[in-house]
C-alpha cells in the first residue's frame, strides 16, 4: 500500500513552484517558443490573423463572464461543499449558455459580413466559436479550482490551455507552412485535453449531480 506521506514533499514543492515565480518563469519560457513556432509555420498575414483571434478570444472570455469568475474566487473558499458544487454548476450552466449564444451569434455575424482584410472564412468562424466556448469553460474550471484553494491544479491548467497549445504544432515544423484553419483545428482539439485532465480535479461528477439553483448566484 502506498504511503501518502511519501507524496507530501512533492505536493508541497509543486504548490510552492506554481504559487511563486515558478509559474511566471514557466510562462516566460513557453511564450518565446510559441511565438517562434507560429512565426515559422505561418506567413505574416496568417500569423497576424491568428494573433487577432487569440486576443479576441481572451478578451471576450473575460468580459462576458460578467464577474462570474471573480464570484467563484470570492464566495467559494471556506463554504460547505454542497454550496461550492451548486454555485459552480450554476455558473457553468447559465454563463456557459451565454458564451454559447455569443459564440454562435458572432460566428454567424462574421461569416455573413466578415472584414475583407481578415483572412478567415465561414468554417474558420465556426472553429473560433468552438474555441471561445471551450476556453470560457476551462476558465470557469480554473477559477473554481482557485475557489477550492487548489492553486497548483489551477495554475497548471492555465499553462496547459494557454501556453502549451504549441506542443502539437511542433510536429509540423518539418512539414512546412500551415494555413490558419489548420492551426485553428489543432487549437480546438488541444483544448479538449485540459478539459479531460481537469475533469477529476474540478469534481465534475459531483458537480453534475449537484442541484441547479440560481439562489447560489
Amino acid at each position: 500500500m502506498t504511503n501518502p506521506s511519501r507524496h507530501r514533499p512533492l505536493q508541497a514543492w509543486t504548490a510552492i513552484f506554481f504559487a511563486s515565480f515558478g509559474y511566471v518563469a514557466l510562462r516566460m519560457i513557453l511564450t518565446p517558443v510559441r511565438i517562434k513556432t507560429l512565426t515559422h509555420l505561418l506567413d505574416k498575414d496568417s500569423y497576424g490573423t491568428l494573433t487577432l483571434v487569440a486576443l479576441s478570444v481572451s478578451f471576450l472570455s473575460l468580459v462576458f463572464s460578467f464577474g462570474s469568475l471573480e464570484f467563484l474566487i470570492r464566495r467559494l473558499p471556506g463554504r460547505e461543499r454542497p454550496y461550492q458544487l451548486g454555485a459552480f454548476k450554476s455558473v457553468a450552466v447559465y454563463f456557459g449558455a451565454l458564451y454559447g449564444s455569443l459564440a454562435i451569434g458572432l460566428a454567424l455575424g462574421f461569416a455573413w459580413w466578415g472584414p475583407e482584410k481578415v483572412l478567415l472564412e465561414g468554417g474558420d468562424y465556426a472553429l473560433i466559436a468552438g474555441i471561445l466556448v471551450l476556453t470560457a469553460h476551462i476558465l470557469q474550471r480554473v477559477y473554481f479550482l482557485f475557489g477550492l484553494r487548489r492553486y497548483p491544479h489551477a495554475r497548471f491548467l492555465q499553462v496547459l490551455y494557454s501556453d502549451m497549445m504549441v506542443v502539437p504544432l511542433l510536429a509540423f515544423l518539418w512539414v512546412g507552412q500551415l494555413d490558419t484553419r489548420t492551426v485553428l483545428i489543432v487549437w480546438l482539439a488541444w483544448l479538449v485535453i485540459p478539459i479531460l485532465i481537469s475533469h477529476r480535479w474540478a469534481c465534475m461528477g459531483d458537480v453534475a449531480a449537484a442541484p441547479l439553483d440560481r439562489s447560489h448566484l
